[in-house]
């Protein structure tokens, strides 16, 4: 939905479709109309279920640590009335949850982190590539994950998510 934000003054160049004319018409002077547009966010969680992720020897490991930050911030995007999908990982996508914003979306993202387990190792970049590919609509990605991968490829796979226009958001 687009809202009516505030009243500026014109200035050159500014697109007559927003002037204000009854504010002109008592004033004598141009204003323009700005809006604020309101659009729900589409926001897709990318946790790793790696073997890396099973380190910790307290009372809960990455891979808990990682699900339990995973599922809190699918609560609070649901909760804003947005959007939010996950796709647990390792070398290939392990378990994928689509995109929905009904409040009882939340159960699904839990139950798909709770039956993942922790297996072989990290490949963010086809991950990445995959993610791109797959949610072609520019949202926010959150990368859940210890980075234990090769450097260079894990930053060109964010770099690719970033080109495809997707606000990024690594948990490390």
């Amino acid at each position: 939905s687009v809202e009516f934000l505030q009243h500026r003054e014109y200035v050159p160049g500014d697109d007559l479709r927003h002037v204000d004319w009854q504010v002109w018409a008592r004033q004598d002077r141009l204003y323009v109309k700005q809006f604020e547009e309101d659009t729900n966010m589409r926001c897709h969680l990318l946790v790793d279920v790696s073997n890396s992720m099973r380190y910790g020897n307290g009372a809960l490991s990455k891979f808990e640590y990682g699900c339990t930050i995973a599922a809190s911030l699918a609560y609070l995007i649901l909760r804003q009335q947005d959007a939010v999908g996950c796709v647990s990982f390792d070398e290939k996508v392990r378990n994928k949850v689509p995109t929905r914003s009904k409040k009882n979306h939340i159960m699904s993202v839990i139950n798909s982190l709770d039956v993942s387990h922790p297996a072989d190792k990290t490949n963010l970049y086809d991950i990445c590539r995959a993610a791109a590919e797959t949610f072609p609509r520019r949202g926010m990605m959150i990368v859940v994950s210890d980075l234990f991968t090769d450097l260079e490829t894990t930053l060109k796979g964010l770099k690719l998510l970033r080109q495809r226009g997707h606000d990024v958001l690594v948990f490390h």
